[in-house]
């Protein structure tokens, strides 16, 4: 486990547990809790794109440095960002330096961000935020959508 000599306070002991226990009580207005809608509204506001996903399919890029590998998503919301619902895409993740598995694949929530490289286009997720889909965060990012386009009108 990476950081585990590191001293545990008994605070990030609790939280953790919390992100698992879907029976946890969220406070809305915490900044450190992964499920709550200010950090899902922070983690909009630093992406480029922000879909709901379905992941299919990965393949290791050969010479990566950064980004290891190339992941296959069919997008099935867009909450920010230029893609379409039913569209496909690849996106790069270096999956915080772990072999790809499985589990990694099925419906999720991407945080992308939008580089160019020799010319083209290329995402890759932002940070590692809670992506599953659980305690409600579809529901919060439709709400900041929301928001959104109503403070451009």
């Amino acid at each position: 486990m990476e950081n585990s000599t590191r001293f545990i306070r008994h605070n990030v002991l609790e939280k953790m547990r919390n992100i698992i226990n879907p029976n946890a009580l969220i406070d809305e207005a915490d900044e450190d809790d992964p499920y709550s809608l200010k950090f899902i509204a922070q983690n909009f506001q630093e992406a480029d794109a922000v879909v709901y996903v379905d992941v299919k399919s990965f393949r290791e890029i050969e010479n990566a440095f950064l980004d290891k590998f190339a992941l296959k998503a069919n997008v099935k919301e867009v909450f920010k960002g230029t893609f379409k619902a039913g569209a496909s895409f690849e996106y790069r993740d270096d999956l915080l330096y772990r072999p790809m598995r499985a589990e990694d694949l099925g419906e999720q929530i991407l945080y992308l961000k939008k580089n160019e490289e020799n010319g083209k286009i290329y995402y890759e997720r932002v940070d590692y935020t809670e992506g599953w889909i659980q305690y409600g965060i579809l529901e919060k990012l439709r709400k900041i959508k929301r928001e959104k386009s109503n403070k451009k009108k």
